[in-house]
């Protein structure tokens, strides 16, 4: 196999042979073929792979200059190394035309031939040196291409990772604040930037220190920070739209799987809710209490009383027996009201006994009970013309009624009037209860559903273990209606809710 390929390109048939056998001869290694015509040596040139071109610079039809532009300026033939063959000595003109042409060489005739075995050597280096270049620079370029496909892949995955921990950094509800080993900021979520109320464009390379600033927990922080403590437990204060929040933190170091320390992790949770639950429940803890003992003592002290006086007449011993009953009552309502509590706080569904009452029947029952019980106190109804017949449970409907005329009452010390009002509203009865007591501020209005949430009378003496309205807005939902508030400090309050209407409504006059 020949190491390589030589095109002779020249229209005189004796050229051709001298010049083939010549190079078999002093070049054993090299394969020849020739052509007779530019347009010949050109076709060759497109169909085979050559290692070098001996072309006749005067030819018919087309010359050699002209052949050696075309194999120059084709991509496929362009780096094939071209020598071109005079007649006679060529001239500077020549030269130059050739060398535009895109000649590498020029011999002329006569050749002699140690010169032009010599000129062929040289022409076959400077081809396998530039074959061993385009090859270096293919593997070169591959190499590239691999190097680059790799990285482009290493960003993608880096990029999809830092997606991933933005969207993780952005979803978790706590906050995150998280630093390197010289203690500056490098990440903080948005959830840190709210309940610490500073932004991260403004923090980021800022040593922590500085963006605690003053807070009481600095100081923790930053000894854990210096002695590499994880778990730090610490509190910070936090003023979010006027309101003081309470923000419970703790420490996490972030180390390599060789225990190197990298930074710390700075964890931010608001506990404000869950502190003032917990404080509500135990408030109600010692209001249960109170208002079981108050009720409980009085009714000890009353059956004592009957039992160790033996000269009572009737009407004192129906006068004691009255408040036993009453106190008894209150027990009930506060037992049953713990009981809902315990319904309400283990998510068990509600058991409905429902049955088709009439809502006159219901309110009559409620009211008359407090018109007896409460004389300085007017009790007002008002009906449309005609009351609508629910499907309600008549005794979880009447324990709304307690509730709501009860806070009615106690809310409006001094008297005043309690209307009761209802009207039909597309497929609902909406009924309300309205006093003219206390009131109370739009900021309370948004919380008196809540558990345990007991409204700040400070200047009144009005008891209660914060659950009723809770129950009542428990109750109302289990029958598929809605409950709220609407109050003025100083005005009075009205508490409204809805009831469906019953499939088989029917009407009675009021």
């Amino acid at each position: 196999m020949s190491d390589a390929t030589l095109l002779i390109v020249d229209d005189n048939r004796d050229n051709l042979f001298i010049m083939s056998q010549l190079i078999r001869t002093f070049l054993p290694e090299c394969e020849t073929i020739c052509a007779q015509s530019a347009q010949e040596g050109l076709a060759i040139a497109s169909r085979r792979e050559l290692d070098g071109a001996l072309i006749d610079v005067q030819m018919p039809d087309m010359d050699g200059l002209e052949m050696c532009s075309r194999l120059k300026g084709t991509q496929a033939t362009g780096h094939i190394p071209v020598i071109l063959m005079t007649a006679h000595r060529a001239d500077a003109t020549l030269r130059a035309r050739g060398l535009d042409a895109g000649a590498d060489d020029f011999i002329s005739r006569p050749i002699d031939n140690h010169e032009l075995m010599a000129r062929v050597r040289v022409l076959l280096r400077v081809r396998r040196a530039e074959g061993k270049l385009r090859e270096m620079n293919s593997r070169l370029s591959e190499m590239v291409a691999q190097k680059t496909r790799a990285l482009r892949e290493a960003l993608d995955l880096a990029e999809a990772e830092r997606e991933k921990i933005d969207t993780i950094l952005r979803s978790v509800s706590d906050g995150l604040l998280v630093t390197d080993t010289f203690d500056q900021v490098l990440m903080m979520n948005c959830a840190a930037e709210h309940l610490l109320a500073l932004r991260l464009c403004d923090v980021v390379g800022s040593k922590l220190s500085s963006v605690l600033g003053d807070r009481a927990c600095a100081g923790e922080i930053m000894e854990a920070l210096a002695q590499r403590k994880s778990g730090l437990h610490f509190d910070l204060a936090s003023i979010q739209k006027g309101a003081a929040r309470d923000i419970q933190g703790k420490t996490s170091l972030i180390e390599t799987v060789d225990g190197e320390f990298r930074g710390m992790i700075l964890t931010f949770s608001d506990v404000t809710l869950d502190r003032e639950l917990n404080r509500m429940k135990s408030d109600f803890v010692s209001t249960a209490a109170h208002e079981l003992r108050t009720p409980l003592t009085s009714i000890q002290g009353f059956t004592e009383y009957l039992i160790t006086t033996e000269d009572i007449d009737a009407q004192e011993s129906r006068k004691y027996l009255t408040y036993i009953h009453q106190n008894a009552a209150t027990l009930g309502r506060l037992v049953r009201d713990l009981l809902d509590l315990s319904r309400l706080e283990s998510g068990q569904p509600l058991s409905l006994e429902r049955r088709h009452c009439l809502l006159v029947d219901l309110l009559e029952q409620s009211l008359t009970s407090y018109r007896a019980r409460y004389p300085s106190h007017g009790f007002e109804m008002v009906l449309p013309d005609e009351m609508p017949s629910l499907d309600v449970d008549p005794g979880k409907i009447s324990q709304v009624m307690e509730n709501l005329l009860s806070n009615a009452v106690k809310y409006s010390p001094q008297g005043g009037q309690v209307r009761f009002a209802a009207r039909l509203e597309g497929g609902f009865c909406l009924i309300s209860v309205s006093d003219q007591g206390l009131g109370m501020p739009p900021e309370e209005l948004e919380r008196v559903f809540e558990k345990f949430y007991r409204v700040d009378n400070s200047n009144s003496a009005v008891e209660g273990t914060g659950l009723g309205l809770s129950i009542v807005k428990y109750l109302v939902e289990a029958h598929g209606g809605k409950t709220w508030m609407e109050s003025e400090v100083g005005v009075g309050s009205t508490v409204c809710f809805t009831l469906p209407l019953s499939m088989r409504e029917s009407f009675i006059s009021a």
